[in-house]
């Protein structure tokens, strides 16, 4: 068996202490605490896109609803990773809009505790540093950078996003 990652160790005992001996308790707690770490990048993506961001999240979701509803059902740590999945998506929509914010000092810690959640968010960093390398590639070509605002700049979040996505797909 698999151990829990130590972050993910802390929030299923939290929630074990809430929810004692009450399993059905326990699931909807854990599917709530994904449901909490995915607000923020929800309200990120309405932020910048509007109503095209909310179809996005709603998009994203989909692409993991399947995993969500069976890891949010399951006793074990694959829950808290995919909360950890939806935690770096929003840090990655920080960098997509300005990438020194993104890696300030105060912020450091987001990308940190959604791979910190589980062993299979580490699939997020090449996938992340590989659209880092797509990105600064056609703004070489550009001579300048892409505005999120822009065509291109939303197909960017939009494939970005996909990319990163597949960390939870296969976990």
């Amino acid at each position: 068996d698999q151990a829990s990652p130590f972050p993910a160790s802390v929030i299923l005992k939290l929630i074990s202490k809430i929810a004692g001996t009450n399993f059905i308790l326990f699931r909807i707690l854990i599917f709530a605490f994904i449901a909490i770490c995915a607000t923020p990048l929800m309200m990120k993506l309405k932020q910048l896109y509007g109503l095209n961001g909310l179809l996005l999240f709603l998009l994203i979701c989909a692409a993991s609803v399947y995993n969500v509803l069976v890891y949010a059902t399951e006793i074990k740590h694959y829950g808290i990773e995919t909360a950890g999945v939806f935690i770096f998506l929003y840090w990655f929509l920080i960098y997509l809009e300005d990438p020194d914010k993104a890696f300030a000092l105060r912020r450091l810690w987001v990308p940190l505790l959604g791979i910190a959640m589980g062993f299979s968010t580490l699939l997020l960093v090449p996938a992340f540093f590989l659209f880092v390398l797509v990105d600064s590639v056609f703004q070489l070509e550009n001579k300048r950078p892409v505005s999120l605002k822009s065509k291109p700049g939303r197909y960017a979040v939009g494939f970005g996003l996909m990319a990163l996505e597949t960390g939870v797909l296969y976990m």
